[in-house]
Parts: structure tokens; sequence; C-alpha cells
């Protein structure tokens, strides 16, 4: 440049973890998860199939965890209730949880903030804590009731846990359920029928067993003058 001239330069900063040795086993095996699966068995997923879709990602879910996951499930219609307490995927953990998604009946009204607001107890509610924790969101999104207390749920997540949100149905509310997706920073997935589901959560699960960080702080030191940070995420 000229002297005494200026120009803007801007960069892009990307964090990638170390890949794992297949000489290190012992860092090869993922973290144990904290998963809580927050279910819509409202009076809407009794149509289309949608609430056999759901049975058969809940199925998918409970195949994947390993023994040292831990898993609870809630079910919401106008209220919720956990079918499950946050417990561990050994051989009984999996018969029960099974047993809780084979019993899952479609029927009511919707309140997706209800069953958020449940979910979230079950999380800040442990004495211990496992390195992974996620709330699935499996619903159709049809809440015309509660969805103006979505925002305040999705900020209180953040503290907690991932929140990734499920869409079922070619009728479900995408707006609604992208807006959750926006708010969590995590991506929204379209579950279109009972073939699909296997693919629709595979990404997800598999995704969250390869974490190998959380809460990272990322400092930037630059001589040149830093005029602004563009991200979704805090800046100090």
């Amino acid at each position: 440049l000229p002297k005494g001239q200026s120009q803007a330069v801007f960069g892009l900063v990307t964090v990638q973890a170390e890949e794992v040795s297949e000489a290190r086993p012992e860092q090869a095996e993922r973290r144990p998860m904290d998963i809580v699966c927050v279910l819509d068995v409202s009076g809407s997923m009794g149509c289309d199939n949608k609430i056999n879709d759901l049975k058969e990602a809940m199925r998918f879910i409970i195949s994947e965890s390993q023994p040292q996951d831990r898993l609870s499930i809630v079910a919401f219609q106008s209220f919720a209730e956990r079918k499950i307490r946050l417990r561990r995927m050994d051989s009984q953990g999996k018969d029960e949880a099974m047993l809780e998604t084979m019993r899952l009946n479609a029927g009511g009204g919707t309140s997706i903030a209800a069953g958020l607001d449940m979910g979230l107890a079950v999380l800040e509610g442990r004495r211990q804590r496992n390195s992974v924790s996620a709330i699935l969101l499996l619903t159709d999104g049809q809440d015309h009731s509660t969805r103006h207390q979505l925002t305040a749920l999705t900020q209180r997540a953040a503290k907690v846990c991932g929140l990734y949100a499920f869409g079922f149905g070619a009728d479900h509310d995408a707006d609604l359920l992208r807006e959750i997706s926006e708010q969590a920073r995590t991506p929204y997935t379209f579950v279109e029928n009972t073939s699909t589901v296997k693919d629709a959560f595979a990404g997800v699960v598999g995704g969250l067993s390869s974490i190998v960080a959380q809460k990272i702080e990322l400092s930037l030191e630059s001589k040149a003058l830093l005029k602004e940070v563009n991200t979704p995420f805090e800046v100090q």
C-alpha cells in the first residue's frame, strides 16, 4: 500500500480437534453422554404414522447407547411427564427405555415448553455429570400456545447442554424448529418417514459421541488493529 494509506484485511479462524491416532486407543473411546429425549406425544403426532416414526427413532437412540451413557425420557402433550429417570444404558436400562417407548401413545394438546422445562430440570438436577450433555427434541412443532416461552428455555438450555430439534412429518412447523435450532446454534433435522429415521439420527448421535472439548475460550492476539469480530458466540 502507498505510505499513509490503510486497508481492511479479513481473516477466518477455525478450530480443529487433534486427530486421534490408532496407536492411542485409550483416547479413541468416546466420552460418556447424558441424553434427555423430549418426545411429543400430542394428538397431532397420531397422524401420518408420526408416532411410530418417533418410536423407531427412540429404538435407534437406545440401541446406539453404550453402558456408560445415561438416558432419560420425557414425554409431553398439554403437560410433561418423565417416563424414565436419567439412568445408565446397561442391559436393564435399555430394557426399561424400550418398554417405555413401546407404551407411548398420541393424544392431547401440545406444550413444547412443558417438555423442555422438564427435560432441563432433569439435567439441572444431576449430582454427577457425564462429559457430554444434550436434549433431543422430537416433535412436529405444532404448538400454538407456548411458543412465546421457547426463547427463554433455549437460553436456559445454553447454560446446561446442547439442544437438538427433530421435525416429524411433512406438516411439521419448520419455522418454529428452525428458530429453536438457530437460537441453540445446533442443526435442525427433518425426519420425513421411518425409512429416513436412522440416517437422520446417526449424524447427530455420531456428532455428540465425537465431541472432544466443550466451552472453549479462544484468545486472539493481533499486531494490527482488530476492528470487528463476526461470530454468534460471546465476545469479551
